[in-house]
């Protein structure tokens, strides 16, 4: 034991929490000061600002966690990766992609990340320990994502661009997609060894959130700061005194801070309930010889999942949220300006580029989609852009194979206990019938489908919308965190299957008559909003 784990191991027994916890949490904190000195280093020198991520991130995994094995292997994946770009793999003679680097890429990178996972659930490494698979997870997102965005930068020729010489494109990458276009990287924009290096070690996002290569770029040379709508760039940098850096819209300190103080309530509510709310009592063997679980009744049960569910995400809530707020207080959250508000006509700046959850939004979603889209929102854009818009070809509907496809990285990406596959496949069917359910019998309690325009029904549906997602989620993850498969399905036993029976009569009820007749019924009554469901 070395100098630097004294605190964290003294503290251990009396904050109740791991030592390497504790580590990760002071790493987490101690972002806020360091991003503070990174926004101050001279535009003028940006190799400084990749050396300070390196070294900083370096420090951390091997100086503080021990990992320098694991940390060996971050950077041999970052530099393998880089190094199939910069030899042109998988490049015709005209310079476009052939398609198939990226995928290259993927097997590589997931296959190693999978690896990983696997040999820490056969060795039985405890949740107290950390290890390199937590950091390994974001760079995978990220090496993959700068793979496409390098072959999308091969393959799509802005008009009107230096790089459009010969106008072989088929399309523009805005017209085949807009949101790919803005991380597109040209044969010019290929970094060099050492920035990437800086993109893949960026100190602030260790666990995340990741971003894109052309986000960090923008970032370190002041491009991704932009002045509100209607302002004169040229007189606002004329009065200001610190020019030669950029100048960086007001919101980002207290946006940042509001992170950290949600990051460190969050973390808080987790320290003294965790233990005493959580899915691992349900199954404890020692609770179950005196009838803890079997003496509650429905209601009882049905509260303590629920409450479980709450505290199990506070701590997902803790660390994201603060490292989020360090993210953004480095200033590469910034995500332009807002249009204004019926309060005040002037523009906001926005800091939600790297946006990882949306507390409220989640804990308010009446619909398994508003639900997903707001939990771990960098890894579900990850998804997105390389995996389903890579499947699902232009100008074609998404089939049952891209979903499938997509649904399977994920369960890897997260680990392969078994848990991770019944909670996936088990919510991807709650979104399906929860898609089909609002489709048909929402229009019924609209007002505008009502006599009297009453909002009352409405209310009642958003109401039991949000008990019935919150309900099943809550049952869904008790699979996601105990893991093993005997443990799913103790807890889920436990539980009386009750989530299932839900979802099974909704599945018979829709299969078997239910969405013809709905469907007919709104199609007669010439109800807004009906949709037709497949």
């Amino acid at each position: 034991m070395s100098w630097l784990d004294v605190p964290f191991e003294r503290a251990s027994p009396l904050i109740g929490a791991p030592p390497d916890h504790l580590k990760l949490i002071f790493i987490l904190v101690s972002s806020y000061p360091l991003a503070h000195i990174f926004t101050r280093l001279p535009p003028t020198a940006p190799h400084l600002k990749h050396l300070f991520s390196i070294v900083l991130t370096s420090f951390y995994l091997v100086g503080m966690f021990r990992m320098k094995w694991g940390y060996i292997q971050l950077v041999a994946d970052a530099v393998a990766v880089w190094g199939i770009v910069v030899g042109k793999v998988g490049v015709r003679r005209d310079g476009r992609g052939e398609g198939w680097m990226p995928w290259l890429v993927f097997v590589l990178i997931m296959g190693h990340l999978t690896v990983n996972h696997a040999y820490r659930a056969f060795t039985n490494i405890p949740d107290s320990v950390m290890e390199i698979t937590a950091m390994q997870m974001v760079t995978t997102m990220k090496l993959i994502t700068f793979a496409w965005n390098v072959e999308d930068g091969r393959n799509y020729v802005e008009p009107g661009s230096n790089e459009d010489k010969s106008g072989s494109a088929p399309a523009t990458m805005s017209q085949v997609d807009p949101a790919l276009a803005a991380t597109r990287l040209p044969p010019s924009r290929i970094p060099t060894l050492l920035p990437f290096l800086g993109y893949v070690l960026f100190f602030p996002s260790l666990i995340g959130p990741a971003s894109d290569y052309a986000s960090y770029e923008a970032l370190i040379d002041g491009s991704i700061f932009t002045s509100p709508p209607g302002t004169n760039e040229a007189s606002r940098k004329a009065s200001s005194p610190r020019s030669a850096r950029p100048l960086i819209p007001k919101g980002r300190k207290s946006s940042a801070y509001r992170k950290l103080v949600t990051g460190l309530i969050m973390l808080g509510i987790y320290a003294v309930f965790g233990g005493q709310w959580s899915y691992g009592r349900i199954i404890d063997p020692e609770l179950a010889k005196v009838g803890w679980w079997a003496s509650k009744g429905i209601l009882r049960k049905w509260m303590y999942v629920m409450i479980a569910g709450f505290i199990a995400r506070t701590k997902y809530y803790a660390l994201w949220s603060i490292s989020e707020g360090a993210c953004i207080l480095t200033g590469i959250g910034f995500n332009g300006y807002s249009t204004g508000s019926p309060v005040s006509d002037a523009p906001k700046a926005l800091w939600d580029r790297v946006e990882n959850i949306d507390i409220w939004k989640i804990e308010t979603a009446q619909s398994f989609k508003v639900l997903f889209d707001s939990w771990n929102c960098r890894a579900n854009v990850w998804l997105r852009d390389t995996m389903y818009k890579r499947l699902v070809k232009p100008g074609q509907k998404p089939g049952f194979a891209p979903t499938v496809m997509t649904f399977v990285t994920s369960a890897f990406w997260h680990g392969i206990g078994t848990g991770y596959y019944l909670a996936f496949i088990t919510a991807g069917i709650c979104t399906s019938l929860g898609r089909q359910m609002r489709h048909l019998v929402r229009p019924f309690f609209l007002p505008e489908n009502i006599a009297s325009h009453s909002t009352v029904p409405k209310q009642i549906y958003d109401v039991l919308s949000w008990l019935t997602v919150m309900s099943l989620i809550n049952y869904v993850v008790a699979a996601f965190l105990l893991l093993s498969w005997h443990d799913c399905l103790l807890a889920w036993t436990r539980m009386g299957w009750a989530g299932h029976a839900v979802i099974g009569i909704a599945w018979i009820g829709l299969k078997y008559g239910g969405a013809r007749w709905l469907s007919r019924a709104n199609a007669q009554a010439g109800r807004a909003g009906a949709k037709k469901t497949k």
